[in-house]
């Protein structure tokens, strides 16, 4: 499908409506599966379909939605947040849906187990057929399948972390800058899964299934090593599951960390944030990720 150009939210509303929803409602597969919505694309734009049924909890989702549009409209107007815009909301009997547009780039990383895709044997790619949590139910994973898993994960995670090592440095820099901005209005962002942040080497970092629990009127005052140590969370799930990698793989994974981390440590620096010495010196000992593997292979 080529571009869509929605001109306003009526006709996002109609397309939503009139095409997307029945689609789905056709027993569609989804193109990933989320903890709590299955994600359909279509074309430049996204739909998300809540996965449980919510009949008492229909005027809520409504207001959630229309507040985080809001804010997240107005995050984007005045800072050029990189975050998709929201389009258009549909209340169905059972499920509510949102319109959203779709964030350039892929996942920043991916592990195993994961509450929205598996890795599995017979394929050794992403299977949004069944979950982890389903896989495990099934039996457990056999050494061939382990082996098939991380050699899966490393294609995935070293190609990624080539861009992430390559990228121009203002890539970085936004991507702090942003993150602080968000917490600093209340925004709610989800650091314990890479999945929540997408990577394009032109567009640079993107942040996807944000929270907005209630407009402030006044930023909220975080500290900037609390922030900081939110985003080095946000690259964690390279070296997560990494016990499914050979040696010479995970070597490759930790020392692609050390010079990812020094980029975010150096970002962090260039964006001014206030640390004591002992804080500077805690983030800066994340960029020998490398040297703490191997000795702790080593024992």
């Amino acid at each position: 499908m080529g571009k869509i150009r929605l001109l306003d939210e009526m006709k996002s509303y109609h397309y939503l409506f009139n095409t997307c929803v029945p689609e789905i409602r056709r027993k569609k597969a989804p193109d990933v599966k989320g903890t709590y919505s299955y994600c359909y694309y279509y074309g430049n734009y996204v739909v998300l379909k809540n996965i449980d049924k919510y009949e008492t909890m229909t005027d809520y989702r409504e207001e959630q939605y229309k507040l985080k549009k809001e804010v997240l409209d107005n995050l984007i107007e005045a800072y050029k947040i990189n975050t998709p815009r929201l389009c258009a909301c549909f209340s169905g009997k059972h499920h509510f849906y949102e319109l959203q547009e779709r964030a350039p780039g892929n996942a920043l990383s991916i592990y195993y187990p994961s509450t929205a895709r598996a890795i599995t044997y017979g394929k050794g790619v992403l299977d949004d057929s069944h979950t982890s949590s389903e896989l495990e139910r099934e039996g457990k994973i056999e050494y061939f399948e382990k082996n098939d898993i991380g050699n899966a994960m490393f294609r995935y995670n070293s190609q990624m972390q080539r861009m992430l090592k390559d990228c121009d440095t203002a890539l970085y820099i936004k991507f702090v800058r942003d993150f602080k901005i968000l917490m600093q209005q209340g925004v709610s962002i989800d650091d314990s899964r890479s999945e929540n942040f997408l990577f394009d080497k032109n567009n640079g970092f993107s942040f996807v299934d944000l929270a907005v629990n209630k407009k402030i009127e006044e930023p909220v005052n975080v500290s900037d090593f609390d922030v900081a140590k939110k985003i080095y969370s946000a690259f964690a799930d390279f070296t997560a599951f990494t016990n499914c990698m050979n040696a010479n793989q995970q070597k490759i994974i930790f020392k692609n960390m050390d010079v990812i981390h020094n980029r975010i440590y150096n970002a962090i620096k260039k964006c001014n944030f206030s640390l004591t010495p002992e804080q500077d010196a805690h983030l800066q000992s994340k960029s020998s990720v490398s040297g703490n593997f191997l000795n702790n292979a080593r024992k």
